[in-house]
């Protein structure tokens, strides 16, 4: 679930990540009152400093902007979003570094690829001063894509006939 920070989780935001000590927050609650934390001046850089929180069963996670792994998890975002359009349906698994493409269709994806556990599409980077990671192999994704999107529609056209009465249950 995704949720806002409170002015105060911002400013925690901050000193622990630009403060070497957390002596300076009760200081920075009242003098950062009235600025704007989405473009922050420190020094000679603009800081955006998160807004959201996402809270999963794994953890709560700090939404950053500037983090590669979360310029990673946008560009997945994207190429769902951009799948679903077309009718598409995947679902994605992960286990630090790799995400694995689990479902297309409601049918589970049993191939391996770059990885022992699954059809890894992507690596999340291991730091934050890592690249922005990239789809392993774009083409033998679509491959897979065609391949389980065709058996879903198979699949489907047959359970449709036997619901008409053509096939014996």
């Amino acid at each position: 679930m995704k949720t806002e920070l409170t002015y105060e989780e911002r400013i925690a935001w901050f000193v622990e990540h630009y403060y070497e000590s957390g002596m300076e927050y009760q200081g920075l609650l009242v003098t950062m009152k009235d600025e704007d934390l989405d473009n922050f001046k420190w020094y000679n850089d603009t800081i955006s400093i998160p807004k959201y929180k996402i809270e999963s069963k794994f953890g709560t996670y700090i939404m950053e902007t500037r983090s590669n792994t979360k310029i990673s998890t946008d560009k997945l975002g994207a190429f769902i979003e951009r799948l679903k359009k077309i009718g598409i349906d995947v679902k994605l698994s992960g286990n630090f570094p790799w995400i694995y493409l689990d479902e297309i269709n409601g049918i589970r994806v049993t191939e391996r690829f770059s990885g022992n556990h699954g059809f890894t599409v992507m690596f999340l980077p291991g730091r934050n001063d890592s690249p922005p990671s990239e789809f392993t192999d774009i083409k033998e994704i679509f491959n897979l894509l065609r391949k389980y999107t065709r058996e879903g529609a198979i699949v489907k056209m047959m359970k449709d006939d036997e619901k008409d009465g053509l096939y014996e249950k």
